[in-house]
């Protein structure tokens, strides 16, 4: 499933195998991740990586951390991460210098 990562921004290699799982449907929404210590465990990481790995993802708008469940899948077709997109772009009072 996942593969040992090596490398200087070893965040953003675990980044890219989570989503390479859901583009090739291993990881479909409404799926939950491992737990992080288990990702840390396969990928070979610290759990510190794999958190900032599954921020990324979460800010992305491909997962959402569910407290006291788990970290999720969320849907990831392109209509809903424009309107992810828009929701963050388009806030009242948010002014881009």
């Amino acid at each position: 499933m996942l593969k040992k990562v090596s490398g200087k921004r070893l965040y953003e290699e675990v980044v890219g195998q989570i989503r390479n799982l859901m583009i090739t449907k291993s990881l479909k929404p409404g799926d939950f991740l491992p737990p992080e210590t288990e990702i840390s465990r396969q990928l070979g990481v610290s759990r510190t990586t794999v958190r900032e790995a599954l921020r990324i993802l979460e800010i992305t708008g491909l997962v959402e951390t569910k407290r006291g469940k788990g970290t999720v899948v969320t849907s990831f077709d392109v209509v809903s991460i424009k309107k992810k997109i828009s929701d963050v772009l388009i806030q009242p009072g948010r002014e881009f210098n």
